[in-house]
């Protein structure tokens, strides 16, 4: 069971905001968290959940794992508009050229 990808995924997401975060900050900014960022947010964890719950059931319960990851990729794929939308609300903040 791969779950490099979500991982990868959430990975990414949260550095391309914490470099958002650092630019606006470097420019004298405040970044304020989205609706979007938010969602985004609660779904990772939860497709993480989903990815764990996995795992632990791979030993003993191959169906109900297999399940879990797919419940997991189907989460993963929805987080994927909000992430973005967020991000790129994040990148406009930081790098606009009103104060």
């Amino acid at each position: 069971m791969a779950t490099l990808g979500p991982l990868l995924f959430v990975f990414l997401h949260s550095v391309t905001n914490t470099v958002f975060s650092a630019t606006a900050r470097l420019r004298g900014r405040e970044l304020h968290p989205s609706d979007a960022g938010k969602y985004a947010t609660i779904l990772e964890w939860v497709v993480l959940l989903w990815f764990l719950i996995a795992r632990i059931l791979m030993k003993h319960h191959i169906f109900a794992a297999d399940v879990c990851s797919a419940l997991g990729y189907l989460l993963l794929v929805i987080t994927i508009a909000p992430a973005v939308i967020a991000s790129l609300g994040y990148g406009r903040q930081a790098l606009s050229s009103k104060l």
